[in-house]
């Protein structure tokens, strides 16, 4: 790997014939051998590394797919044309703002169009080289229709016919036999790239042109999933993914009601928003002074004022969910071993059922932030401390949010004690001697945990943090505190 080219969706392979790099370092070698670990997770020589834009959170289910059957049985060339072709795929859902997850037949029928007659495209394709395109696609949406009931949107015209005539067919550098056209776009160094137009700049101009606001030097912060720019006159637009406008409006809710109250925020421009333009929501904020981390102090202070607010029953902010997207993230972290993943999968299996069974008699429920940590506050030099990252705003417990710096000194030693009693006393309750503790205090690890597993499966230097975080909550690590590395 090591391409450095990062605009768009690339991928490379790996290659098994070559010696594994001696690690430059004490914390890589910690890894074991890299060709070891990789065989383990299911990878082969010549297996496929499907790798995001710059700024993008990597989506591992990309990649099971080339380690799972049917794709297990296909010879490495097809694994290469079927990767390229993906590729091209991704950038170009990019592109036209879908997401993978929500493709419909006419994204298809678009893609065919563009890869076969489209004049902004210099790298057309003959008909003969979409059909394997199309036997790609098809076999990769008929796995994830299985694995993640999604709908596959590609015309049921491939049958295993079709594709075991297509495999005859590519040729052993992952090409179709007898075509002069690259089947995936220009390719450097392993690195296959597609360029469809951008219309994340034409939806931002039509955004902000319903405004009257002008995108002309609009700087753009970051591409993927969610996009944002940054305006003359210190203005934010984000752009969402397709079918998120529900959570786009109650980012914008939460920042008024929480304006309204008193508590310090990031702020939505007083415009009406979010806009949807090409089935994607668009908000407008206030772009944020310079500004640091919070304190413990300073997280308990807005704490203990965000929860003394009375409950907002007009606002539909929704129900905690402690346990979102977990399940998810462990189905596709393949750096986990099959015990341990049974094993992880069981624990999380019997929070839910504490859960479920409901928590002690403690505080009386509020609106809580979600996931309240140091790094989601911005405290800027006029000591004005902000609340960031609101998509986890709903209403519970309030003590979830406490839950969160108490870890850190019971469970990782990552502040002091005298720095936790500071917290407890600005607060006025100290979490850790409450009966529903350790149920919060598990899910939270777990929550942790899993994420390591998520961008490890992507991003092979977190691989050893991941397996550290399971082998201390499966014990193998003695007990609390443990010692964690604070993950991006």
């Amino acid at each position: 790997m090591g391409d450095e080219n990062e605009d768009g969706w690339r991928v490379e392979f790996y290659d098994f014939l070559k010696p594994a790099p001696s690690p430059p370092d004490e914390y890589l070698a910690s890894f074991g051998d890299l060709h070891e670990r990789a065989a383990r997770n299911k990878a082969r020589h010549g297996t496929p590394i499907i790798i995001p834009p710059h700024g993008m959170l990597p989506d591992p289910r990309l990649n099971l797919f080339f380690r799972v059957r049917p794709m297990t049985g296909r010879k490495p060339r097809t694994w290469r044309r079927y990767a390229m072709t993906l590729v091209v795929w991704l950038n170009f859902l990019d592109a036209v703002g879908r997401d993978w997850t929500e493709a419909t037949p006419q994204d298809v029928e678009a893609f065919k169009d563009w890869r076969l007659t489209d004049v902004r495209n210099p790298e057309r394709i003959m008909p003969g080289s979409f059909d394997t395109d199309r036997a790609a696609l098809n076999t990769f949406y008929s796995w994830a229709s299985g694995a993640y009931a999604l709908v596959n949107p590609v015309p049921s015209v491939s049958t295993a016919e079709e594709d075991e005539r297509q495999e005859q067919e590519i040729g052993p550098d992952g090409q179709r036999r007898g075509s002069s056209f690259s089947p995936a776009g220009h390719c450097v160094r392993s690195v296959c790239q597609a360029r469809p137009v951008d219309t994340m700049a034409k939806i931002l101009k039509t955004a902000c042109g319903q405004l009257g606001i002008d995108a002309t030097d609009a700087e753009g912060i970051r591409q993927g999933e969610n996009a944002i720019y940054r305006l003359p006159g210190a203005v934010v637009v984000r752009i969402a993914r397709v079918g998120q406008h529900e959570v786009a409006a109650r980012e914008i809710r939460v920042a008024r009601w929480l304006a309204e109250n008193g508590v310090a925020a990031v702020e939505a421009l007083p415009v009406e928003q979010p806009l949807l333009v090409e089935s994607r929501p668009v908000t407008f904020w206030k772009e944020l002074p310079p500004h640091r981390p919070g304190t413990p102090v300073e997280t308990a202070t807005i704490l203990r004022q965000l929860h003394g607010l009375p409950v907002p029953a007009d606002r539909n902010f929704g129900r905690l969910a402690p346990f979102v997207r977990l399940r998810e993230r462990l189905t596709t972290a393949t750096v986990l071993m099959p015990d341990d993943r049974e094993w992880v999968l069981g624990h999380l299996a019997a929070l839910e059922s504490r859960w479920a069974d409901g928590l002690p008699t403690g505080l009386s429920e509020t609106a809580v932030h979600g996931d309240l940590w140091s790094g989601n506050l911005a405290v800027s030099d006029d000591g004005v401390v902000r609340l960031l990252d609101l998509e986890r705003f709903s209403v519970g417990r309030p003590e979830w949010d406490l839950v969160s710096t108490a870890i850190k000194y019971t469970s990782f030693n990552m502040i002091s004690q005298a720095d936790y009693q500071a917290f407890t006393q600005t607060y006025g309750v100290d979490v850790t001697e409450w009966p529903g503790y350790p149920l919060l205090r598990d899910i939270r690890e777990l929550r942790m945990m899993c994420y390591l597993a998520q961008l490890a499966t992507e991003q092979p230097q977190f691989t050893s943090e991941a397996l550290l975080r399971v082998d201390c909550l499966r014990g193998r690590r003695g007990p609390r505190p443990w010692t964690w590395t604070a993950s991006p």
